[in-house]
C-alpha cells in the first residue's frame, strides 16, 4: 500500500462518521459548485413535501377538474372539515399552485395556470389513466 493510500485509509477510519473532509474529495471544484446549486433543491422539497399529502392532491386534481370550488365543497370532497381543508389551500396557496377569490363570505378557489401547475397535472392524468 502507498504513503497516499495509507494516508487515506486512516483519514476514512477517523472520520468514518464525520462529514468527508475536503481533502477527502476527488474533484473539489464540482463539490464546491455543487453546494452552490442544490441550495435551489431547497424550494423544490417543499414543493414534494406539500403535494406529498393525499388531500392535496385530491384538492388539485378535483380543481382541475371542475375549475373553481368553494372551500366548503373543497372539504366536501377531501371528507374533511373547512378549516382543515383551508389550511391544505392556504399551503397550495403559498406554494402558487392555486388563487382564490371572496364572494361575500365564500371563498372560491382555482389552480393557477403555471408551469408547476401543468407538470403535476400531467403527471397525475398519466398515472390517474394507468388504472
Amino acid at each position: 500500500m502507498s504513503n497516499k493510500e495509507e494516508k487515506y485509509t486512516k483519514i476514512i477510519e477517523e472520520y468514518y462518521e464525520e462529514v468527508v473532509p475536503d481533502e477527502l474529495l476527488c474533484s473539489p471544484d464540482k463539490v464546491k459548485r455543487q453546494r452552490e446549486q442544490v441550495k435551489d433543491v431547497l424550494d423544490l422539497t417543499q414543493v414534494f413535501k406539500a403535494l406529498s399529502d393525499e388531500n392535496r392532491l385530491k384538492i388539485i386534481y378535483s380543481l382541475h377538474n371542475e375549475g373553481e370550488l368553494c372551500v366548503c365543497d373543497i372539504a366536501g370532497i377531501v371528507n374533511s372539515s373547512v378549516q382543515r381543508a383551508s389550511y391544505h389551500l392556504r399551503l397550495l396557496r403559498d406554494m402558487g399552485l392555486c388563487n382564490y377569490r371572496k364572494e361575500g363570505k365564500i371563498a372560491y378557489y382555482r389552480l393557477e395556470d403555471n408551469e408547476m401547475s401543468n407538470i403535476i397535472l400531467t403527471f397525475m392524468n398519466k398515472n390517474i389513466n394507468k388504472s
